[in-house]
């Protein structure tokens, strides 16, 4: 049976979210009124549609959890990590995770989420949108990744249950 797990943007995504998007179209509609439409405004423009909407279709929106996998759902290429594959799930902090470099992604637009260097875990695979309630799994060939559900140590126990079940099997 699927449970599903939400997630909530927390006030830094929200406020990076609506700052770069005023900023970015404010500036171009500002330049628009004084020097009038161009061909490179209209390029930057459609650029920037065309990127701000991509930030917003690969944000994870929720998660489910069923006997096989943990599937991460976005509004395009869900990502699936199965079940037995996990290796371990802890809660971390997000600081703990000691990232220091954005590979591919996105840093607080819409959340964090894509893949990360980090000094403590090398490479890393992000799919958040607070950074509190983070979740660090773990898989049999040391692959990373983090989540934020809404209720995280309830996702967790969750996890634990079905790998349990399935041991017993």
């Amino acid at each position: 049976m699927k449970e599903r797990f939400e997630t909530q943007m927390d006030n830094t995504v929200k406020i990076i979210t609506a700052l770069v998007h005023l900023l970015v179209f404010a500036m171009l509609i500002t330049g628009i009124l004084i020097d009038g439409f161009s061909t490179d405004r209209v390029l930057v423009l459609l650029f920037l549609v065309l990127a701000f909407g991509l930030a917003y279709v690969l944000r994870p929106f929720e998660y489910w959890v069923d006997e096989e996998y943990i599937t991460i759902h976005k509004n395009v290429l869900p990502k699936k990590i199965a079940i037995t594959d996990v290796a371990s799930i802890e809660s971390i902090a997000f600081a703990d995770l000691k990232i220091r470099l954005r590979l591919f992604g996105s840093g607080g637009l819409w959340g964090w989420y894509g893949i990360f260097w980090s000094a403590k875990y090398k490479k890393i695979s992000l799919f958040c949108t607070e950074k509190k309630n983070t979740v660090l799994i773990c898989t049999k060939d040391n692959k990373y990744y983090v989540l934020s559900p809404k209720e995280s140590i309830a996702f967790g126990h969750k996890i634990q249950l079905i790998k349990t079940s399935n041991q017993e099997c």
